[in-house]
């Protein structure tokens, strides 16, 4: 089970077609195992969450769903991060009953509504250094809006401690 975190530093970058065999096979040798994550967000139909930089999903991770709210952090690269376990694919705004998501969704005019989802398959590794531990993952499929179905490919670097 994924434990509520407040904060999450991370650079995500779009990966261009003559690199994404070079990077899907370098973290492919690691060992780790793909899964595939799909997800849905929510917004309000004018994107109320969107303008206030932030964000809410339902994620299926392999039999798992977990509910993730982000916003902004104190800087570019930081953002609030809440994590809450779900055992159907519905959205539960009380979870944040004393969070600072609660102010954000306490002045949304309009109901949340599905915007867009995203099916993908990542890969992942851990990178250990004598500071900490940062995960690169590489995230291979599409984003549906609609009827417009986009391909996602991008890599992403997260420090998980130090």
């Amino acid at each position: 089970m994924q434990e509520p975190r407040m904060q999450e530093q991370e650079i995500k970058l779009s990966v261009p077609v003559s690199a994404r065999k070079a990077i899907a096979t370098t973290l492919s040798a690691t060992g780790q195992k793909r899964i595939r994550l799909r997800a849905m967000y929510f917004d309000t139909p004018d994107r109320q969450l969107a303008r206030q930089h932030a964000a809410i999903r339902l994620r299926q991770e392999g039999r798992k769903w977990v509910q993730t709210f982000k916003m902004a952090g104190k800087d570019a690269l930081t953002r609030v991060e809440l994590n809450h376990p779900r055992t159907t694919p519905q959205l539960d705004l009380s979870v944040y009953a004393g969070t600072p998501a609660e102010a954000v969704f306490a002045h949304l005019k309009g109901d949340l509504a599905l915007r867009y989802e995203t099916d993908v398959w990542r890969t992942r590794c851990e990178i250990r250094t004598r500071t900490g531990t940062v995960e690169a993952a590489y995230d291979d499929g599409f984003v549906r809006a609609g009827d417009l179905e986009l391909p996602l490919h991008e890599v992403e670097f997260e420090l998980m401690s130090g």
